[in-house]
């Protein structure tokens, strides 16, 4: 519904602009000038790049919304490989795995919680693929997050001072962990003690979601839809901030 309302919006938009191009056109023929070419290709193509923009912004704004709810289906076998091999590395599960809404994009997930208590850790599975991805997460005293993530789609989000993104696709849960706790040593400040519940590691995610995508800018939403490259680079090779 909210889909089709967009659509219509659009389309909206659309009419007035072209009532407004059409009465314009009528004024300027009033002093012998006239051009069509201009107000009826040149101002739609420049109108209509900024109105997708300005959708794509709010489409990704979504993502700082999370709902949970009981899983719905089953996961799948790669998906409890890697609640294995994480559970491997000192990391037990908060709850069975549930359902997670993430904006319109639709998750099967498992928190888990280091043996430390320093860092969080997440399974997920989207829920139209089998592709399954995880992550390491930490809040550190000085309140900023680091997040070490096994998707390149994790790349692709906004630059923010206290929400510190890298991103290694392809990297086993050893190899992520590792450069997870490298970065966290490279920031300088130390990781706070977490919660052993499911509701504090979902809290935690959304609050760093809104600090990320809340505020996103058509500019940052343009460059999203481009190659970017600083969360490709390991926390530990960037400038210290």
């Amino acid at each position: 519904m909210k889909r089709l309302l967009k659509v219509l919006a659009l389309v909206a938009i659309f009419l007035v602009l072209y009532s407004i191009a059409d009465i314009v056109r009528g004024v300027t023929n009033l002093t012998g000038w006239s051009p069509p070419f201009v107000i009826y290709v040149v101002v739609p193509l420049v109108v209509f790049p900024v109105l997708f923009l300005f959708f794509l912004r709010q489409n990704m704004r979504e993502l700082a919304k999370f709902e949970v709810r009981p899983l719905a289906g089953d996961v799948s076998a790669a998906f409890r490989a890697r609640v294995t091999e994480l559970e491997g590395l000192g990391f037990s599960s908060l709850g069975p795995p549930v359902t997670s809404t993430v904006g319109r994009l639709a998750l099967r997930a498992q928190p888990m919680l280091a043996s430390d208590q320093l860092s969080y850790a997440a399974v997920y599975e989207l829920g139209t693929s089998s592709e399954v991805i995880f992550d390491f997460d930490s809040k550190l005293e000085d309140g900023r997050f680091v997040m070490t993530n096994s998707s390149r789609l994790a790349a692709r989000g906004p630059v923010r001072a206290d929400v510190i993104v890298q991103a290694f696709p392809n990297a086993s849960p050893a190899e992520l962990l590792k450069r997870h706790q490298d970065g966290v040593a490279f920031l300088g400040s130390r990781p706070v003690s977490l919660n052993g519940r499911s509701d504090d590691y979902w809290a935690l995610c959304r609050e760093c979601s809104q600090r990320r995508f809340e505020k996103l800018t058509l500019v940052e939403a343009f460059q999203m839809l481009g190659r970017q490259q600083q969360h490709l680079t390991p926390i530990s090779s960037r400038p210290r901030s």
